[in-house]
């Protein structure tokens, strides 16, 4: 960690082990384990704009949760997420430089600007050709906000992609995509009426800058392509981590491991149980419940790819999460077992 003009900057190795993820968005599975959109989402977006487009009482999807004793009703609005979105989000909250005032600024009551967090990169800094120029230098940064910084390089790597331009494309495209995309979370009573909502937007603002630095001709060619994104989590996702946190940080490494995004969607839904209610589960049921949580519903044939897909990475799971898969004596089911040294929250190093 060290301090530069008004801000202190925490590299991601400094960083504490906090959760990453919420349980209002993993045990109502919102971002759904496909790489593309399915017939489904498309039928369904065009059903929305004939009814008048996106409103707070026609929502794309809905589905409900049970949370520490408490039901949500989860809402998702303007379009739809996959897991190759969740993938950038949580790897961006695990991974990113953490970018905020000081003390001495924050309790002084200054803000934070663009320009200050452009700094932390050097002087080889300018706005990507994707950004805007007009909202570039735009806005200031709310003093309690936090800003996530990290280069494409190194987001593409946590994630499991190859480095390279049509990659960082895609994930430029999937952070424009989350911020305009919004939840509800709707708390119900007893007799499932709503008492309060909360809205869950992921990112409140982000901008795309060239690192000139990092060019192997340190001349370029001319053009200004993004390989650093700095985003800012909106508070109200954070605000739901803190509140329903699951998945910790340190966690997050061990996800580029699992190539299949059904796998990697199920580990993060699983994990949202305490190990002692997954431990002697049958696998069937537990891949059956986490499919009834889905907003959209997935294909004919994901059940049993799933199954299968579980079992080819039995041996990681059994290193990462103390999970194993066995069969029963019969042959015809199989279950779950925990080790006894994994924690609440699926810490497990052995």
């Amino acid at each position: 960690m060290y301090k530069q003009n008004y801000l202190e900057v925490v590299d991601e190795a400094d960083r504490q082990n906090v959760f990453i993820s919420s349980i209002l968005y993993s045990r109502a599975v919102v971002f759904h384990p496909a790489d593309r959109f399915t017939p489904h989402m498309k039928k369904r977006l065009v059903e929305v704009a004939n009814k008048g487009g996106i409103s707070m009482t026609n929502p794309l999807e809905t589905t409900y949760v049970q949370s520490y004793g408490d039901k949500f009703k989860i809402d998702l609005h303007v379009s739809y997420l996959l897991q190759s979105h969740r993938d950038i989000l949580d790897a961006i909250l695990s991974f990113a430089q953490k970018i905020q005032l000081n003390d001495e600024s924050y309790d002084a009551g200054l803000s934070l600007s663009w320009p200050q967090v452009f700094e932390t990169l050097g002087d080889n800094v300018s706005r990507s050709d994707s950004q805007s120029d007009e909202v570039f230098f735009d806005s200031i940064i709310d003093s309690d906000d936090t800003v996530l910084s990290i280069s494409l390089y190194d987001l593409a790597k946590k994630i499991g992609l190859s480095p390279t331009r049509d990659n960082y494309n895609v994930i430029e495209n999937r952070i424009v995509q989350m911020s305009s995309v919004f939840l509800t979370a709707s708390r119900l009573n007893k007799n499932d009426e709503t008492e309060d909502v909360c809205m869950i937007n992921l990112i409140k603002d982000f901008r795309f800058v060239t690192d000139r630095s990092k060019h192997k001709n340190k001349r370029g060619d001319g053009r200004s392509l993004t390989n650093h994104v700095f985003i800012i989590p909106d508070h109200r996702l954070l605000q739901s981590i803190r509140e329903y946190g699951h998945f910790k940080r340190n966690q997050q490494w061990k996800m580029s491991s699992y190539r299949r995004a059904p796998v990697r969607s199920f580990i993060k839904f699983l994990t949202t149980n305490k190990p002692d209610y997954v431990r002697g589960k049958k696998l069937s049921w537990m891949v059956n419940r986490y499919m009834s949580s889905f907003l959209t519903p997935p294909n004919r044939t994901f059940k049993g790819e799933l199954i299968k897909s579980i079992s080819g990475y039995a041996e990681n799971l059994a290193h990462d999460f103390g999970l194993s898969v066995v069969d029963c004596e019969s042959g015809k089911e199989q279950v779950l077992l925990v080790d006894q040294r994994v924690d609440d929250n699926w810490m497990f190093d052995v």
